[in-house]
């Protein structure tokens, strides 16, 4: 529940009628501005490691592209941060999922895959970050978690090593978080939310967390959608990988979000503990 004071001081100042929470997909609290022209959303942070900042970077970054929210302002009200972005009308990817139209889903992972080969990953790494985000593989999390099994741990160092041995040559932009939950889907019009994960990596990284997401949380659904996925992807930009390097990109991210909420709640850390021991026992490629 958005604060009595935060929420009247964006009344205020956007003229808007209303506040409306949206869902799906969303990182932090998201609030339709009801009543603005053009339609605006706020994101309401209330701590930030840096991510918030991040997104409106990424985003200031994309400004001419067609399939992203545009960033209007960021702001604190008190502790709390605030970015404001354009309205983008859609069903997320997973209501959609949820429907169980499989017809429907399976055009929807197509249209991710051909979007995520040719929009996202068709901006190549130069050398220069242009003060976004930038990947370190050699960096281990792993080894700043003393809360999480040391058998884990130790299997999780050992699968590193393939994205470790990447090369720099073949980094694009990345999302660090794709998947259908942060999909909006207008007819076959794709837009992507949450960008505070973003940085110049490897492509797979992306590729990967897709197809780890749908296997985790629809796995009766994956056998279907991953391929198609991951075939629309090849078709636009064709990629040589292999289920070793797939994983080794599913556990740098369960790394780096472990790290994330290593002072958090336990049910949270126990949640992504027990995430990456499923990562760790299961062939979802």
């Amino acid at each position: 529940m958005i604060d009595a004071s935060v929420k009247n001081e964006l009344l205020k100042k956007y003229g808007a009628d209303e506040l409306m929470q949206l869902t799906g997909g969303f990182t932090n609290a998201v609030y339709l501005l009801k009543g603005t022209t053009p339609l605006m959303v706020a994101k309401i942070a209330q701590w930030s490691d840096g991510d918030s900042d991040n997104e409106d970077n990424n985003l200031k970054f994309l400004k001419e592209a067609e399939f992203t929210p545009k960033w209007k302002d960021s702001f604190f009200i008190g502790p709390v941060r605030v970015s404001i972005f354009s309205y983008v009308e859609g069903i997320n990817g997973q209501a959609l999922l949820d429907t169980g139209d499989l017809e429907r889903s399976i055009a929807l992972f197509s249209d991710m895959g051909k979007l995520l080969a040719t929009q996202i990953h068709s901006i190549p790494f130069t050398g220069q970050g242009l003060g976004l985000r930038q990947a370190d593989y050699e960096a281990s999390p792993f080894v700043k978690l003393d809360d999480v099994p040391q058998e884990l741990v130790q299997a999780s160092l050992a699968l590193l090593a393939p994205l470790k041995a990447s090369l720099k040559s073949e980094w694009t932009f990345t999302h660090g978080d794709f998947g259908s939950h942060n999909i909006l889907a207008h007819e076959r019009r794709l837009a992507v939310i949450d960008w505070e994960w973003a940085e110049w990596g490897h492509p797979l990284v992306d590729i990967a967390w897709t197809c780890w997401n749908t296997a985790l949380h629809y796995p009766t659904l994956a056998p279907q959608l991953n391929p198609a996925f991951i075939q629309a992807y090849q078709r636009n930009r064709p990629l040589v990988f292999t289920p070793e390097l797939l994983k080794s990109c599913v556990i740098y991210k369960l790394g780096m979000i472990l790290l994330k909420v290593k002072q958090g709640d336990e049910s949270t850390k126990q949640k992504w503990i027990s995430r990456l021991a499923w990562t760790l026992e299961h062939e979802w490629v």
